[in-house]
């Protein structure tokens, strides 16, 4: 009997064992699959934020990312997502940037022109969005009238960007809006678009005095005007320099200059730039960098400073195609799809200035690698192979531009430090001319920068 009870009950104590096992280990995996996805997809709220790399980064397992920009043709048939559809590209004209148009053709000659059936729609915002700001709301706002358009790109977004993409929520909320480098409140941007790519003003708001102090420089001069300032992310980069330049041991100054939008125009705005750099140079020393927040100022600084002596370490939407090819009388237009052919022969004119070391840029263009990147991604979504908020799948668009760069980047914080899954920073690695890169990509940026509320 003994034998016979002990028999009875081992079995059951077995099963028993085996079913305990068996739970445990199923918990164990679904906790092991709840940590990857926490790990792997940016939009849970779990998940941890870290510095984002396309090179080391890849796209969660549902969304179908090619390894390059793969854009489909115009002439393809009706059954095409291009033939059915459009995306609404607003941008300035080229008074402010000659880059913007240079992406833009460069985006019609791949996804072709809507106007003999290809893809992009191109409209452009005034020059003097500020002063017509109604217009810039209306142009914007138009492409939703087009049952066509499925996507909206603003690329810069200016004042008005915002309103406009309110109004367009209100009759087709299921329109993708996306904007690069937007000048509004945040805040305010990110309840409206699904996407917003701006330059990492708080890293690079440490990596451009960094830089400087790394070529030799004692001073920075930082060149803007009030309507930049009232701007969150760039007076809050401002502030970011100026903390970071009293950190490294250099002086910080801020000179106020002409806003090339307002009534006097761009002309003046350029002149004043001519005029004053000689005039700082003689003031603050040769060891002094300098630095713009605006676009039409940074050809009359590069030139400037090749003749004068100092630093450019890079432009605010920096670019070798940005203020370059003007200053150093060079025609490098063509070569966007050919960035080192741009580089080295930019570098050659800087080189027999006797100018080399002295002043760098982003070896891949800001400007034009958002619209073509943009652009891409929308094109993605709008065809269902990327969500709307899939930074991983947006960064393999990016890299598709220019495979060679190096991007890094993250989530942008507010001042609260909340953090926004829909607005994202970059930046590349500086190159300086004669010089090479600076491998700013690999520099830690103290986590009291990325922290940093604005006085």
């Amino acid at each position: 009997m003994p034998n016979s009870d002990s028999n009875n009950r081992g079995p059951k104590k077995g099963g028993k064992t085996w079913l305990v096992l068996t739970v445990a280990i199923i918990i164990a995996g679904l906790l092991a699959l709840w940590q990857f996805r926490a790990i792997v997809d940016p939009r849970d709220s779990r998940a941890p934020r870290r510095n984002l790399t396309p090179t080391d980064q890849k796209p969660p397992p549902k969304t179908a990312v090619p390894d390059k920009a793969s854009p489909v043709k115009a002439d393809q048939d009706s059954s095409s997502p291009t033939a059915n559809w459009r995306l609404g590209l607003v941008t300035g004209t080229d008074h402010q940037s000659s880059e913007i148009l240079q992406a833009v053709r460069e985006a019609k000659k791949l996804y072709g022109d809507a106007n003999s059936g290809g893809l992009i729609r191109h409209l452009t915002y005034p020059d003097t969005f500020l002063a017509d700001l109604d217009v810039t709301i209306k142009t914007i706002e138009s492409l939703a009238d087009d049952p066509l358009v499925k996507v909206i790109l603003v690329m810069e977004g200016v004042p008005g960007t915002a309103e406009a993409f309110k109004k367009i929520r209100a009759k087709r909320p299921e329109m993708i809006l996306l904007i690069g480098e937007s000048h509004e409140n945040t805040t305010a941007v990110a309840q409206v678009a699904d996407m917003v790519v701006n330059g990492d003003f708080i890293s690079r708001g440490y990596l451009i005095p960094y830089g400087a102090k790394k070529l030799g420089a004692k001073t920075l001069v930082h060149v803007s005007f009030p309507r930049h300032m009232i701007d969150e992310s760039l007076s809050r980069a401002k502030e970011i320099m100026e903390l970071a330049c009293e950190d490294l041991g250099l002086d910080f100054v801020y000179a106020n200059s002409p806003d090339p939008t307002a009534q006097k125009g761009l002309k003046h705005a350029q002149d004043f730039i001519l005029e004053k750099v000689p005039l700082w140079l003689k003031k603050y020393g040769p060891d002094t960098a300098f630095y713009t927040t605006n676009n039409a100022h940074a050809t009359p600084m590069i030139k400037k400073i090749i003749e004068n002596g100092g630093y450019f370490v890079e432009a605010d939407e920096s670019s070798p195609f940005l203020g370059y090819p003007e200053a150093l009388g060079l025609n490098v237009s063509s070569m966007t799809n050919d960035w080192d052919q741009a580089v080295r022969e930019i570098e050659a004119a800087i080189l027999k200035e006797g100018a080399g070391g002295r002043l760098g840029s982003w070896a891949s263009s800001l400007t034009i690698t958002h619209i073509l990147g943009m652009v891409e991604f929308g094109r993605l979504v709008a065809t269902g192979q990327a969500d709307r908020r899939d930074v991983l799948a947006l960064l393999k668009c990016y890299e598709g531009v220019n495979p060679k760069v190096k991007w890094n980047g993250d989530f942008y914080a507010d001042e609260s430090l909340k953090k926004f899954d829909n607005v994202f920073l970059i930046y590349q690695d500086t190159y300086i001319f004669g010089l090479g890169f600076l491998g700013l990509t690999d520099v830690e940026v103290p986590l009291k920068y990325k922290t940093y509320k604005k006085s």
